[in-house]
């Protein structure tokens, strides 16, 4: 299986369960702003803990994940990883848990077409957002390229508002300010 098709069969399975979830990360900025080569699978997913063996239960034949992984990114914020096992390619699922910002970007979603697929991802606002976190995180150039990329490509149609309010309350206004003001100059 393509890393498409994995995605595309873990996102079939989801709905299945009626969990809710979406495409962030290098998805999403390819998505929304500039096309990048490599490509992590990363989803949020809104998972509770009595999804927890449903979801093992829905996978188990050609994934590898462990109720314990799910439990720990449920519980710990850190991230499960869903192995393909014939095709030995990864999804990362993050899980909503109680981050506010992660339960509002999710609440913010949209459809869009993804390898001929429609699928939910990231708005492009939060996509913006979720890689300046990143940036906090681990200072890589990658992430606020891609954040640049879609505020580029974006640009006139970002809901500035919201990206300045999430940006106060996730400490990163100077962040925001900086690509704004770079992506304005890339547009003029």
């Amino acid at each position: 299986m393509t890393q498409q098709e994995i995605l595309l069969d873990v996102a079939r399975r989801l709905e299945g369960l009626n969990i809710e979830w979406m495409l962030v990360g290098s998805w999403a900025c390819s998505t929304w702003g500039r096309p990048r080569f490599t490509h992590d699978v990363d989803m949020l997913v809104a998972l509770r803990a009595e999804d927890i063996g449903r979801l093992v239960s829905a996978v188990q034949d050609d994934y590898h994940t462990t109720p314990e992984m799910l439990a720990d990114a449920l519980f710990r914020g850190t991230p499960a990883n869903l192995i393909h096992m014939q095709a030995a390619e990864k999804v990362d699922v993050w899980v909503v848990g109680d981050d506010e910002y992660a339960a509002a970007s999710l609440a913010r979603r949209r459809r869009a077409t993804v390898s001929g697929a429609c699928v939910w991802i990231s708005s492009p606002e939060d996509a913006i957002l979720a890689k300046l976190r990143w940036l906090q995180m681990a200072d890589t150039r990658q992430h606020y390229d891609d954040a640049l990329g879609v505020a580029t490509v974006q640009w006139g149609n970002l809901d500035l508002a919201y990206l300045r309010e999430w940006a106060d309350k996730l400490s990163l206004t100077e962040n925001l300010g900086q690509l704004l003001r770079e992506a304005e100059q890339a547009t003029s």
